[in-house]
C-alpha cells in the first residue's frame, strides 16, 4: 500500500485552548475534571519535552492525554509551569491549559469553561483568546498529536 504525506499542516491556531488557575495538583485536577465528566485523561509516563514561543527555550511538563470518544475530540492537560519556564507567559500566568484540535464539530468551549469553573478549587477558567494562539508552535509536539487529514 503506497503511503501519502499529508497535505494539511496545523498550526498553533488550529487548536482551542482554555486557561486554568487552580493550585490542585495535576493529578487532583484530572480526577475532577473525570468526576465532572466522566472522561478519563490519563498522565504521560514522564514529562514532557516543549518549546516555549517567545524564548525558544525547552521546558518539561506534566502532560495528561484523553484519546477521544464519539464526537468528543482528543485533549490534553498541560501543566503550563515546566522546570525551565512557563509555555504561556500572559497575566495571570495559568497553571494548566486545556488543549483540544479544532473540528467542525468540535463541543461547545463555553461548555468546557462552565465545567472547570464548576470545580470547587479552580479559581478561574476562560477561553484564550483566538488572536493570540497563532504563534504558539510548542502545542505541535503534544504526544498522541494527529493531523486532521489521518482522520
Amino acid at each position: 500500500m503506497k503511503r501519502y504525506k499529508s497535505s494539511v499542516t496545523l498550526q498553533g491556531n488550529d487548536f482551542a485552548y482554555i486557561a486554568i488557575h487552580s493550585a490542585l495538583p495535576s493529578h487532583e485536577l484530572s480526577w475532577h475534571i473525570h468526576k465532572k465528566t466522566e472522561l478519563q485523561f490519563v498522565r504521560e509516563p514522564s514529562t514532557i519535552p516543549l518549546t516555549q514561543d517567545d524564548t525558544n527555550g525547552v521546558s518539561s511538563h506534566v502532560v495528561f492525554y484523553f484519546k477521544g470518544l464519539g464526537n468528543i475530540r482528543p485533549m490534553w492537560l498541560v501543566k503550563n509551569i515546566g522546570n525551565n519556564a512557563p509555555l504561556i507567559r500572559v497575566k495571570p500566568i495559568p497553571d494548566y491549559i486545556l488543549v483540544s484540535q479544532i473540528h467542525s464539530e468540535f463541543e461547545n468551549n463555553a461548555d468546557w469553561v462552565r465545567i472547570l469553573r464548576e470545580i470547587q478549587k479552580v479559581d478561574m477558567a476562560y477561553l484564550f483568546p483566538e488572536h493570540r494562539t497563532k504563534k504558539m508552535k510548542w502545542v505541535l509536539n503534544l504526544p498522541h498529536l494527529i493531523p486532521s487529514s489521518a482522520e
